[in-house]
C-alpha cells in the first residue's frame, strides 16, 4: 500500500494537501493577532482553523521559486527598513517645509519576469514613502514608478539604480542558483566571491 500512495502522490502533487509548519505558524499569528487572546483554548482553536485552510484550499508545489539564504535576506531586510527611514524623514521634510520639487515618472527595468520576484520589488519599492508603482510590465520586463523629489533620489539614474539594487537584494536574498543564472546573477559565496 505504500508504494501505491507514492505512485498516486508522485502523479499530482499538487492536487493533495501540503501541510507546511511554517505557513501553519503564520497563520496561528495571524489567528492570535487577529484576537488578541493568548489562551489554550486559542491554541487549539487557530492550529485547527490553520489545517483546515491548509486542508480545504492547498497550495502548488512550489520548488524552484524560493532558496532562502540568510546573510543576503538580513541584509535585504536592515537595507530596506533603512530605506524606508531615510525616505520617511525626507518626505516630512517635504511636507513641513515644502521647498520647491520636481516630481516625475520612471522607467525601470526589471531582471526576472517571475511574478513572484516583480509582486515583492514592487510591494517593498511602494513600501518605501516618496515612490510608488503606478504601472508594472512583465513581458516588457519594466515598471513605472511615481517618485516625489526626482533631485534627492538622483534623478532618472538614481531611481533606476536604487531599484535595479534592490531587485538583486530581493534575489539573492530569496531566488534559486537557476533563476540567479538567467538574471545574470551568480550566487555569492560566504567569503564575498562569486560562483
Amino acid at each position: 500500500m505504500r508504494k501505491r500512495v507514492r505512485t498516486i502522490v508522485g502523479k499530482n502533487p499538487a492536487a493533495y494537501p501540503r501541510f507546511s509548519l511554517i505557513f501553519s505558524l503564520w497563520l496561528l499569528f495571524i489567528w492570535f493577532a487577529a484576537f488578541g487572546d493568548f489562551s489554550w483554548v486559542s491554541l487549539i482553536g487557530g492550529t485547527a482553523i490553520a489545517i483546515a485552510i491548509q486542508w480545504l484550499f492547498p497550495l502548488p508545489h512550489q520548488s524552484k521559486t524560493w532558496h532562502v539564504r540568510v546573510v543576503p535576506l538580513a541584509w535585504l531586510v536592515v537595507r530596506f527598513l533603512w530605506d524606508m527611514a531615510k525616505a520617511g524623514l525626507h518626505v516630512a521634510y517635504l511636507v513641513i517645509f515644502s521647498p520647491p520639487r520636481k516630481d516625475g515618472i520612471v522607467e525601470c527595468q526589471v531582471r526576472s519576469v517571475n511574478p513572484v520576484y516583480i509582486s515583492i520589488l514592487v510591494a517593498m519599492t511602494s513600501l518605501i514613502p516618496g515612490t510608488i508603482v503606478v504601472q508594472v510590465d512583465r513581458p516588457h520586463r519594466r515598471i513605472f514608478l511615481h517618485v516625489l523629489d526626482m533631485e534627492y533620489q538622483g534623478g532618472i539614474a538614481g531611481v533606476r539604480e536604487a531599484t535595479a539594487a534592490q531587485e538583486t537584494r530581493i534575489l539573492r536574498a530569496l531566488a534559486p542558483n537557476s533563476v540567479l543564472s538567467e538574471t545574470g546573477l551568480k550566487e555569492r559565496r560566504h567569503d564575498g566571491r562569486s560562483n
